[in-house]
């Protein structure tokens, strides 16, 4: 079933494949290549990291979110990110070796806090907004796209949940970028 735990503070993280585009053009493994890397991504983090669940698969990038339970296990899940980051790129050189230097691994994580809006409130969401005093209250959400509670299907959508697919723009080679408020 769904997540329970996915309102609150929620970690992101986005693992995207460098140069995949091009190497997709260059190369018939590619899909060997990209199989592998979603694979390794989800294995490497949750493996240093309890809690980590798979969000999406975008193309070239894996995306996952964990529901962060305290500051410290936020401190340390970023130095796994990081961690992961390369270790996913060191697997990668050792499974195709030819493509070294070509193909590599950059990280973005960030934070939002978000709430979950089960299916049967998203019919009440409009006459929420327009009573006027909670215009502004939703910010980030949890929805349902199946609209059943009980699905794994869920998705994230708001402004902070946003700003990880802006930021990951800035993100290098073997380096995790973070958001301001992860930082902070």
């Amino acid at each position: 079933g769904a997540d329970e735990t996915v309102g609150g503070v929620v970690l992101f993280v986005s693992f995207d494949l460098i140069n995949s585009t091009a190497f997709k053009n260059r190369s018939p493994y590619w899909p060997l290549v990209i199989s592998r890397f979603y694979n390794l991504a989800v294995k490497e983090i949750q493996s240093l990291s309890d809690g980590f669940r798979v969000w999406k698969y975008v193309g070239d990038e894996v995306l996952l979110y964990k529901h962060v339970k305290s500051s410290d296990d936020l401190a340390r899940d970023v130095s796994f990110i990081f961690k992961s980051v390369n270790s996913i790129v060191d697997a990668l050189d050792n499974s195709f070796s030819q493509f070294k230097n070509f193909l590599s691994v950059k990280g973005t994580a960030w934070l939002a806090l978000v709430k979950k809006l089960p299916p049967q409130d998203m019919e009440k969401l409009r006459e929420y907004v327009d009573s006027g005093e909670n215009k502004n209250k939703i910010q980030n959400i949890v929805i349902y796209p199946e609209g059943r509670i009980e699905t794994t299907a869920i998705d994230f959508l708001g402004p902070d949940v946003d700003i990880g697919f802006r930021i990951s723009k800035f993100a290098h080679n073997r380096k995790l970028t973070v958001s301001a408020n992860l930082a902070r």
